[in-house]
């Protein structure tokens, strides 16, 4: 009897032991945020702001750096017509996404996905509206039969030339297997493997100590 019981004492403070070690790892993984994955911190234009006309671009930017493999951003209009020019462009946490030059008036839809550093996609949307439309050089000029006056200096001369991009390349599959079990879940797991190998060897190890010796 008194072998039986000096061996339930170890046994005791071990399963303790474990007890609080398994609790301190749940609470440690638990408590670890989720900073693997990116978070979209803000956009321009704001999302549902109203604007005088649509913007040349817009853009998003996120916490963290973006890649460029899966990530994309479709602009529509109000009668789901797309006006976002070419791909988008990457500048570590900003994406910025070019529109068309004839930009009409109205509610314009932003639909994004981007890919984080390891792999993990996200996705949303976010509106905004134009009280006027904005047109290109070839619709400023368009509307007169008759000669422009030399007087007059036309301020889109100095304008950026933009060559469209016909079919931008969809990647977004490439990017799907990304979202995985974090490392704090990977974390928990090892330590209860570890928790219930030791518990199984020092149960073991008791019952055999508690055995009547003949």
């Amino acid at each position: 009897m008194r072998n039986s019981l000096l061996s339930t004492r170890p046994l005791s403070r071990v399963l303790a032991v474990l007890a609080a070690a398994a609790v301190m790892a749940v609470l440690i993984g638990f408590g670890t945020p989720a900073s693997a994955h990116s978070v979209l911190l803000g956009t321009d234009p704001d999302d549902e702001e109203q604007l005088a006309a649509a913007p040349q671009e817009v853009s998003l930017t996120f916490n963290e750096d973006i890649t460029e493999l899966g990530t994309e951003v479709v602009i529509t209009t109000e009668d789901e017509e797309v006006v976002s020019d070419g791909d988008a462009v990457i500048d570590g946490p900003v994406v910025t996404q070019g529109l068309v030059e004839d930009r009409p008036a109205g509610a314009y839809t932003v639909t994004w996905r981007a890919v984080s550093a390891d792999g993990h996609p996200i996705s949303g949307e976010f509106t905004f509206t134009a009280a006027e439309s904005a047109a290109g050089e070839t619709g400023a000029a368009a509307g007169t039969g008759d000669s422009p006056d030399p007087d007059e200096e036309d301020p889109q001369d100095a304008g950026d030339p933009a060559d469209a991009q016909d079919d931008a390349d969809d990647d977004s599959a490439a990017a799907e297997g990304g979202g995985g079990i974090s490392a704090s879940t990977w974390v928990i797991i090892g330590v209860l493997i570890v928790a219930a190998i030791i518990l199984v060897a020092v149960l073991a190890r008791g019952m055999s100590s508690a055995k009547p010796k003949e």
